[in-house]
C-alpha cells in the first residue's frame, strides 16, 4: 500500500511541478490583483509542499503495518468524477464557473446519491444553485477576477 501511495505522491509532485513551469507562460490580458499565474503558483506550490510532506512522513517516519488488500466498490462512480471533471475544467474557460459549478455540482450529487427521482434531483439543483450564489457573493466581495466566457 505505501509503495503505491508513494508512486501517486511522486506523480501529483510532477504534475503540479509541470502546472507551475506552464504558469510561468500565462499570458496577461488585464492588470490584476492576483492573476491566473499567481493562483497556479500558489496551488502548485501547497500541492508539492504537501505531497514531499506526506512522502518523506511515509520514507522516514514510523513503520507501520502494512494494510490489507484495497478493494474498490465503485469504480464506475470513480472513473465517471474524473470525467466530469475534466469536462468541468473545459467548461469553466468556454462557458463560465458560475454555470460549469451548478452543472458539475448537481450533476455529481446525483450520482452519488444515485437517485433519478424528479423531486431529489430539484433539490439538489436548489442546492447546488446556492451554493453557486453564495461563491458568487464571495467572489463579487473579494473582487476575485474570472475569465471572460459565454456565460458571466
Amino acid at each position: 500500500m505505501k509503495k503505491g501511495e508513494n508512486i501517486f505522491l511522486v506523480i501529483a509532485i510532477l504534475f503540479a511541478a509541470a502546472v507551475l513551469l506552464g504558469s510561468y507562460n500565462i499570458p496577461l490580458f488585464v492588470v490584476e490583483p492576483l492573476t491566473p499565474s499567481m493562483y497556479a503558483v500558489i496551488i502548485c506550490s501547497l500541492l508539492i509542499a504537501v505531497c514531499v510532506l506526506k512522502l518523506a512522513i511515509n520514507l522516514f517516519g514510523s513503520k507501520a503495518k502494512e494494510g490489507g488488500k484495497v478493494v474498490i466498490s465503485h469504480p464506475k462512480i470513480i472513473i465517471y468524477q474524473i470525467l466530469m471533471s475534466l469536462v468541468y475544467a473545459f467548461g469553466f474557460t468556454k462557458i463560465g464557473f458560475f454555470v460549469s459549478t451548478f452543472i458539475y455540482l448537481t450533476i455529481s450529487l446525483c450520482v452519488f446519491a444515485g437517485t433519478k427521482e424528479p423531486k431529489t434531483i430539484i433539490k439538489y439543483a436548489i442546492g447546488g444553485l446556492a451554493f453557486t450564489g453564495f461563491l458568487f457573493f464571495i467572489f463579487d466581495m473579494f473582487s476575485v477576477f474570472l475569465p471572460n466566457t459565454l456565460f458571466f
